[in-house]
């Protein structure tokens, strides 16, 4: 099993390719990948609120805590799912909201709404 936590949503469409590429290479028939990525709808949210910006070097960011900026390459949930597919990869998905907890930590992602903040992809490689 290989499990990815949220990186996938920081690099270009190309590099995504590769890396699932490679993924689906080096798993066992029918082996097992979890990615974590920020969730589409979520920073869907923040480019209409003008939260996305670009850094010295071009790159896409997303307000991350303490003021730090994340980077972050924005694409549709039918983007990833059609990658993992082209990859080798049967899938599922599941949202992932912001729970009570993390709101008390985090009260700023409470203008998030209803809205899920994250998404689990599960690829099983066929």
């Amino acid at each position: 099993m290989a499990y990815y936590d949220m990186i996938f949503n920081e690099i270009s469409t190309a590099g995504l390719r590769r890396a699932l590429g490679e993924c689906g290479r080096v798993l066992r028939p029918a082996g097992l990948l979890l990615i974590t990525i920020t969730h589409p709808q979520f920073i869907a949210s923040l480019d209409r609120r003008n939260q996305l910006k670009r850094n010295k070097f071009g790159t896409l960011t997303m307000p991350g805590a303490g003021g730090l900026r994340l980077p972050v390459a924005p694409r549709r949930l039918r983007k990833y799912e059609r990658l993992l597919s082209e990859a080798g990869f049967e899938w599922d998905k599941s949202d992932v909201y912001v729970t009570e907890k993390v709101l008390r930590e985090k009260p700023g992602l409470r203008s998030l709404g209803n809205k899920p903040l994250a998404l689990i992809l599960r690829g099983r490689r066929i």
